[in-house]
């Protein structure tokens, strides 16, 4: 079984708007598709989903894709760093 994390999670875990989130990872996802021949797919990062009680879409985001989101934020950022410890000891938790 694959474990993930929603993205609303995701983007309060990293101190940011969860709509500048979508708008990044959407961003991500079309550079990954188009880099066609490589051995990983944007859902190996994002998994698209929508709410149907709210109508609205999320990604569930994999290990792989948290650490993707990590990077892209730069690393030495207090912001970055604080986002790394606490998808690390989710997915700890949840036994990933």
């Amino acid at each position: 079984m694959l474990h993930t994390i929603n993205s609303r999670e995701i983007a309060e875990m990293a101190s940011m708007d969860h709509k500048t989130l979508l708008r990044d990872i959407r961003g991500y996802m079309e550079l990954l598709h188009k880099d066609k021949g490589q051995s990983y797919s944007p859902k190996d990062f994002f998994i698209e989903s929508t709410d149907p009680h709210v109508r609205e879409t999320f990604y569930n985001i994999t290990l792989a894709g948290c650490h993707f989101i990590a990077s892209r934020m730069k690393f030495t950022s207090k912001r970055a760093i604080l986002f790394s410890a606490k998808y690390s000891k989710k997915f700890a938790r949840i036994g990933a």
